[in-house]
């Protein structure tokens, strides 16, 4: 509200925290959706009878609807609501008489049931690329269809979404959805009638970020970095790795509000309503997480002498998956499998397509197993479980294709992240490989400021790969898939050398405390 009033001071806050939502795969690809949906509708239609809107006029989409067109794409509808004014676009507004299914082949088509209305009444549809509806969407199509009551060029028939590819149909009762906006918009209206726009002054901002940490993860937030910046200033207790609202507010009733304070004192305090090891665990990350914000990088062991890391081997493999979830598919593309081998020598393999994807899975099957045949110690090291949860998952993609391969070289993956997890609490305050790399040096053999900042940018940077291929621009395609690859294989790198630094580990006693 502050932003849209444009007060001076609250604009210049949050300029550095500014987001390109253009860059969010979820959003490029909820608009991929869409325009793959448009052109399937547009399809079934005869000429003329799909409007993709261009105009942000309201006055415009009105003029359309009351031509009667079977199916309107993107029009821009207002409302009044308790005296404020509500805009939005409407994904797709079907004449009654027409209803969208989803055909066999998983194509959208929009048909004539029925007989059109002397007056044109409209049905709202979105369109989003999720796997099942929601609460959200439905009180999105409530807003739209209240904005067409009060042009008069409502339907009562249900109103729908059309989800991912071959994800099929969900529909709405109206009446059911308009109990639900009405609700909604009782309790949004209150908070604006205490508040106006037109009332917000310079010091209307109390607070920059949010009372838990839980919001910027469920809902969207705008500025989510200005929050967390919010946080490192505040030294709040929400800056400790995992810890939950309800025990932080365990710990300010006992008056202890922020990191320094918790980490002060000398024993884990005992804390009215919180177990005895959460009181303990707050403190040694309090602990460590203020040393390493003072510049010294510091852990406390969960366990005595070594982690549970076994000898190397010459045979062991450092493994590493990037995977994609393309809009025009069901289900996800393992498109690259990428592991080191104990020479720190890289491999690679790629895959476009389905086909592609099933060689590559057999062809590291293949290498996998002859190592293991060649050195029967041997492990496949990797970080956190999503290599061993696709290895099984594309073998029942393929009908149970070599399941009794991928269980065999299973048997010999080890997820140095549980590790991690058992042995120790990084002052990093996260379990994240990239946070963990500062403790075994490994920026001399890695390059993480030039290549793909991580596993989401490695999916958008896939996308725009895909982009490059659709267009034949082979050398953009080429460059992009060869900055992916130098990031895989700095994964599967960084895993062998974090292997070797929990090797050369050895606690004294757990509850350690040690610098690094």
């Amino acid at each position: 509200m502050a932003v849209q009033a444009g007060l001076p001071s609250v604009l210049a806050k949050v300029e550095p925290y500014l987001e390109d939502l253009s860059t969010k795969l979820p959003i490029v690809q909820g608009n991929q959706r869409e325009a793959i949906v448009f052109d399937q509708l547009r399809a079934s239609l005869p000429e003329g009878d799909f409007v993709l809107m261009e105009s942000r006029l309201p006055e415009d989409t009105i003029a359309v609807l009351k031509s009667g067109v079977p199916v309107v794409a993107q029009g821009f509808l207002k409302s009044e609501i308790h005296g404020y004014e509500w805009t939005g676009f409407a994904d797709l507004l079907v004449l009654e008489g027409y209803v969208i299914r989803q055909d066999e082949d998983g194509c959208i088509a929009a048909v004539q049931v029925g007989d059109l209305p002397e007056v044109p009444r409209y049905v709202p549809w979105d369109v989003k690329n999720a796997s099942s509806g929601d609460s959200k969407y439905q009180l999105q199509l409530a807003g739209y269809h209240h904005a067409l009551a009060q042009l008069g060029l409502d339907s009562q028939h249900d109103m729908g979404i059309v989800l991912a590819v071959q994800k099929g149909i969900v529909d709405y009762s109206v009446a059911e959805s308009l109990l639900l906006y009405e609700e909604a918009i009782r309790a949004l209206v209150a908070v604006l009638d205490q508040v106006t726009p037109q009332a917000i002054t310079e010091d209307f901002v109390a607070s920059w970020s949010c009372d838990r940490t839980s919001v910027c993860r469920s809902v969207y937030c705008e500025y989510p970095q200005l929050c967390k910046a919010e946080f490192v200033a505040k030294q709040t207790l929400d800056l400790l790795n995992d810890i939950r609202t309800p025990q932080k507010e365990k710990f300010n009733e006992a008056g202890i509000f922020t990191v320094p304070q918790l980490a002060a004192l000398d024993a884990a305090p005992d804390i009215e309503g919180l177990k005895p090891q959460y009181s303990e665990r707050y403190w040694n990350l309090a602990r460590v997480f203020a040393l390493q914000a003072a510049g010294t990088k510091a852990l406390v062991s969960k366990v005595a002498g070594h982690p549970d890391v076994p000898a190397p081997s010459a045979g062991d493999l450092y493994f590493d998956i990037e995977w994609f979830s393309p809009v025009d598919m069901l289900g996800d593309l393992v498109f690259m499998f990428g592991f080191v081998d104990s020479k720190e020598e890289f491999t690679v393999l790629l895959a476009d397509d389905k086909a592609q994807e099933r060689a590559a899975f057999d062809s590291f099957l293949d290498l996998a197993l002859a190592n293991l045949h060649a050195h029967p110690q041997m492990h496949i090291y990797h970080y956190s479980p999503p290599e061993v949860t696709y290895l099984r998952k594309l073998s029942a993609q393929y009908g149970g294709h070599r399941q009794a391969d991928v269980e065999q070289v299973v048997e010999h993956m080890l997820d140095l992240c549980a590790i991690a997890k058992a042995s120790f609490l990084p002052g990093s305050n996260s379990y994240s490989i990239k946070k963990l790399e500062q403790y075994y040096d490994a920026d001399s053999k890695l390059n993480r400021t030039e290549l793909v900042a991580g596993g989401d940018d490695a999916m958008y940077q896939y996308e725009l790969y895909r982009q490059a291929v659709a267009q034949g621009d082979a050398e953009e395609a080429q460059t992009i898939m060869a900055m992916i690859s130098a990031y895989n294989r700095d994964d599967c790198l960084s895993t062998k050398l974090l292997a070797d630094w929990l090797r050369s580990l050895n606690f004294g006693s757990a509850g350690q405390l040690i610098t690094v």
